[in-house]
């Protein structure tokens, strides 16, 4: 597995906080989404 940070809201409503977590690999029944560029 790989350790990633993202951003959260745990509960409806919540303010959005840093989140650090693990991801497994993609599943047959997964999507796979690349992101090449971004302007934000």
């Amino acid at each position: 597995m790989r350790k990633v940070s993202g951003w959260a809201a745990h509960a409806p409503g919540a303010a959005v906080t840093p989140w650090d977590f693990e991801r497994r690999k993609p599943q047959d029944k997964d999507i796979a989404v690349r992101v090449r560029y971004c302007g934000v």
